[in-house]
């Protein structure tokens, strides 16, 4: 059997991706097999694996499915004891895959092992994290955490709580470098296609839980995660689905009551910030705030739209 399926779900950042695959074979001596899912690139990415990479398994889509139903392609006919969830906007670093494969080896209960993402300037990425509670969403939200020191201090220990310096036992972690047990995923199920991208990899893991497997993070592994590069190509509607796809796993795993207060909550912020926003930006002409005056407008819109009401499968 394989050691690790890598999985990439690419769209339009070809240079990033060859990047990416390249640092793989550099860093890796386990036994792999790379897929990548491109969901319908207009950058010659499809192209470029071909040429460059002969052995990487290629699934070319005719639509951007997004990120659940792509990843789901590959896991179906993968081979590995592993699964890798890699961004392909990422870098490995000093063994990282390896170093993660011997966490599972080492440890049958584990289903998920989380590493360190690193930003390009190198600093720790946040990437691991606690379940949705309402009180700690309240806390930690920056329009609110800026109004007292002592909610500040709240907001910090929330943060600290995954100190991303040790290894520990967490209850997410985000898919841009995660590995999960195959056989785990097999228990659990795969992706909730429900879920176009954001969210998915919170709900795997709280379905992981339900099942009792242990998630971990690892801090000696460490991949460089530039961010973004593909939804910053489509940053309003990344921005509100990122807010649906978080509406989904609340009525999918939370009682109903508590998507409706987050909703509010969350409506009521996005009033604060269009305040925070417009004065500063009719008072000191700062211009780098008007795409997030922006953003929040949009979101705000949708929010009262019809599009904004959210159905779950069971």
């Amino acid at each position: 059997m394989m050691d690790v399926s890598i999985i990439l779900v690419n769209w339009n950042t070809r240079d990033l991706l060859k990047e990416c695959i390249s640092s793989i074979f550099a860093q890796t001596k386990s036994n792999f097999e790379i897929f990548v899912v491109d969901n319908a690139s207009d950058d010659e990415s499809a192209q470029m694996v071909r040429n460059y990479f002969p052995t990487v398994k290629l699934i070319e889509n005719s639509q951007n499915l997004g990120f659940a139903a792509a990843t789901n392609q590959a896991i179906n006919v993968c081979q590995g004891k592993y699964i890798f969830l890699l961004n392909p906007d990422t870098k490995i670093l000093d063994h990282a895959i390896d170093k993660l494969i011997a966490i599972l080896n080492q440890n049958d209960q584990v289903g998920l092992v989380a590493c360190k993402l690193l930003n390009r300037d190198f600093s720790v990425q946040t990437n691991v994290g606690k379940f949705y509670s309402f009180w700690n969403t309240l806390f930690t939200n920056p329009v609110i955490s800026k109004f007292s020191n002592p909610i500040k201090l709240i907001s910090n220990k929330q943060i600290s709580s995954s100190n991303h310096v040790s290894d520990q036992e967490i209850d997410w972690a985000r898919s841009s470098a995660l590995m999960i047990r195959k056989r785990a995923m097999d228990q659990a199920g795969y992706f909730d296609e429900q879920f176009y991208i954001y969210g998915e990899e919170l709900d795997l893991c709280w379905r992981l839980k339900h099942f009792g497997w242990k998630l971990l993070f690892h801090p000696n592994a460490e991949i460089l995660h530039y961010g973004k590069a593909s939804s910053n190509q489509r940053k309003a509607e990344m921005f509100i689905q990122n807010n649906k796809s978080f509406y989904i796993f609340l009525k999918k795993n939370y009682p109903l009551y508590s998507y409706y207060l987050f909703r509010t909550r969350n409506i009521f912020y996005m009033f604060l910030k269009i305040l925070g926003f417009s004065l500063l930006f009719n008072f000191k002409h700062n211009k780098d705030r008007e795409p997030g005056l922006k953003l929040c407008f949009v979101a705000l819109k949708w929010h009262f739209s019809k599009n904004s009401l959210i159905k779950v499968q069971s």
